[in-house]
């Protein structure tokens, strides 16, 4: 959490890069169109970004490959590889998020930038070099191609016949929930093109992340569809949010930091997993309850009225008519400050974990530094050091196995 909360040499005031680009956002628009080297014509949407995405341009920004990661699947042998590819570049083209690349304003903002088409997918023979090297090699190329990072590569081992597929991509933009969410895509696209000749594909070479063209391009882009930004009175009211939550603020952070709560310098990390089965039938979610009872665990342990930790939550859209839906995680990490007094009967506690969560979605796009700058409170409160993420255990992974089967 501390490259999150860590104030960049030479950065503006966090509360107004955002405004800056709702004024001016032909100058934001420019930056954009210059750093990918593209027309306006080629960007379909720029949404600010994520606090989490901000981090990862924050560790990546001396060594770009850290915000690389990789799948390897392997392909079985009566998969039509010319189908796959086809079903691949037709997910990414109905998939805004696998066309979105993250940038860094001149202001140190991070915004997403939605390309009308972006496309990298190449064929390699595999005989030379060991699938370690191969993926290396993949990942540095996509480090140096920088934002434009999310591509594939297929690999054909002429001498055993395994064929293999590397997908390679930006930590900022893709987690495990929403790869399984596009490889069921994949499988859908696969199955529906059986009686269909494959769409040809262009195969640049892996080096090269360069967008196809756009077979409709429109000459003259609304720039109301080529920005799109919170507005100011978002903004004032996430900040009127915030600054009340966290008024009389009054709560121990885990593990005690010495007052007053900083920018933390940890030096160690640990992470526990809970296993947790809910009934059936239940008033309160799973992530109410949990967070409840880590609130409850931390007053007691640290003596205090209250606790204070992060938690990761999900992001309602902000969308209008005019923007298009992003199919993609919208999750971002924010603190939560939950009193519990002697007096509170859990159930109060977990009505008023419920009531704030339902409250909150709308305005965690403000982002911590955004948040931390509404006043003193906020300001500690953003400097927690535990972050409580519940998930669904029982949710199904998408039946892929036909056509790709995940690596060790």
């Amino acid at each position: 959490m501390a490259s999150m909360n860590n104030a960049t040499e030479g950065q503006h005031d966090p509360a107004t890069p955002l405004f800056d680009a709702v004024s001016h956002p032909n100058s934001l628009s420019k930056q954009v169109t210059r750093f990918f080297g593209l027309g306006q014509d080629r960007i379909e949407n720029i949404l600010p970004g994520t606090p989490f995405q901000r981090d990862v341009m924050d560790c990546a920004a001396k060594d770009g490959q850290r915000a690389v990661g990789h799948v390897v699947f392997e392909i079985p042998q009566d998969v039509d590889t010319a189908r796959l590819a086809a079903a691949w570049k037709e997910t990414v083209h109905q998939t805004p998020a696998l066309r979105t690349c993250a940038y860094t304003s001149n202001t140190g903002d991070v915004f997403q930038v939605v390309l009308r088409e972006s496309f990298v997918f190449s064929w390699m023979d595999w005989t030379s070099l060991g699938l370690k090297d191969e993926v290396v090699q993949d990942e540095a190329a996509a480090a140096v191609a920088g934002p434009r990072c999310n591509r594939f590569v297929l690999l054909d081992n002429p001498d055993t016949n395994e064929r293999l597929l590397i997908w390679t991509f930006s930590y900022a933009l893709v987690d495990t929930a929403f790869q399984e969410r596009v490889l069921g895509r994949v499988l859908k696209a696969y199955k529906d093109a059986h009686d269909e000749l494959p769409r040809q594909l262009e195969t640049p070479d892996s080096s090269q992340a360069t967008p196809e063209e756009d077979p409709n391009p429109n000459p003259n882009p609304n720039p109301s569809r080529i920005l799109k930004i919170p507005q100011v009175a978002d903004m004032e009211r996430a900040t009127q949010f915030w600054r009340k939550y966290f008024s009389g603020l009054d709560a121990s952070a885990f593990p005690p930091l010495s007052p007053p709560l900083t920018i933390p310098s940890p030096d160690a990390q640990a992470e526990h997993r809970i296993s947790y089965s809910s009934p059936i039938q239940r008033k309160w979610s799973s992530t109410t309850l949990c967070r409840a009872a880590l609130a409850i665990l931390l007053s007691r342990y640290t003596h205090s009225p209250g606790a204070l930790f992060g938690v990761v939550t999900k992001q309602a859209p902000m969308l209008d008519q005019h923007q298009l839906m992003m199919d993609r995680p919208t999750r971002t990490v924010v603190p939560i400050h939950v009193s519990c007094a002697p007096d509170q009967s859990v159930s109060d506690v977990m009505g008023t974990i419920d009531a704030h969560d339902h409250a909150m979605r709308q305005f965690v796009h403000a982002g911590l530094r955004n948040i931390s700058s509404t006043g003193d409170n906020a300001s500690a409160a953003c400097g927690f050091q535990t972050v409580l993420l519940v998930t669904d255990s029982d949710t199904k992974r998408a039946a892929t196995w036909e056509i790709l089967k995940k690596t060790e």
